[in-house]
């Protein structure tokens, strides 16, 4: 159920590209501020992209969270931007959301920690 949701709500295909080129650009930018040359990509780097797409994940999940009701309502009024919603149609609970809020929160956390 969450990856349907992720799937729905925040593509892989989109997110991973749109994340990676918001971190690389500023990356690369304070490295050629610097002087660096050639500019340079390791782990850290790795572990920045990946925080940066978590982080874009994290809002969206917040986001749903904190808009549920409101999109349950604006739903059962017909409202077409939010009847085929994930949330609305029943894909996916607030449990759900939840769950996923925390496995992304620990991923995030975690993968800071370890540089």
């Amino acid at each position: 159920m969450i990856w349907r949701y992720v799937n729905r709500m925040a593509p892989p295909a989109v997110l991973v590209p749109f994340g990676s080129g918001q971190f690389l650009a500023i990356y690369f930018g304070l490295q050629a501020l610097a002087g660096t040359a050639p500019l340079q990509l390791g782990y850290s780097a790795a572990i920045g992209m990946g925080s940066v797409i978590l982080f874009l994940l994290l809002l969206r999940v917040y986001d749903e969270i904190k808009d549920y009701d409101t999109d349950i309502h604006l739903a059962r009024e017909g409202d077409p931007r939010y009847v085929g919603r994930p949330i609305v149609t029943g894909e996916v609970t607030l449990g759900d959301l939840r769950t996923l809020k925390w496995i992304v929160w620990t991923l995030l956390v975690g993968a800071n920690l370890a540089i």
